[in-house]
């Protein structure tokens, strides 16, 4: 009988723990907010990125341009570096201020900003930076 009832409540703890779970069985990667940026001749796209402070970022670069691009931050140090119709991937950490991003290969037409503190979703398709000498923000 005692073992019935510790089975019964072993039983019973097993299913409120899974009740509880939210279905991730991990980790860090749970936490990483993942952005894709778009590079073309000679934009980025999206040309603003929103995200918390101390946040884990993990951007993918992807150059669908015909040329070489980079995606690169100076706080904290990051860049990625993609030839044409290839991807790239980095992952950093955000500071507690806003950061800039920029193309190593054409640092004044390709420019972004990481706008840190605020809460709303990232978009895509609300402008890009470049094309014809505007920086898009």
């Amino acid at each position: 009988m005692v073992k019935l009832v510790l089975l019964a409540v072993s039983m019973a703890y097993v299913l409120v723990a899974a009740a509880c779970s939210d279905g991730d069985e991990g980790d860090a990667i749970d936490d990483v907010r993942e952005i894709t940026v778009a590079a073309t001749e000679f934009a980025f796209e999206p040309a603003k990125i929103n995200a918390f402070p101390g946040e884990s970022v993990r951007v993918t670069l992807r150059n669908d341009g015909e040329t070489q691009h980079s995606f690169t931050i100076r706080n904290p140090e990051a860049e990625a570096d993609a030839a044409s119709g290839d991807v790239a991937m980095i992952e950093f950490t955000t500071a507690d201020t806003d950061a800039s991003f920029f193309c190593i290969y054409h640092p004044e037409q390709m420019k972004g900003t990481i706008n840190v503190g605020n809460p709303a979703p990232t978009e895509t398709g609300s402008g890009t930076s470049g094309g014809g000498g505007g920086y898009g923000y």
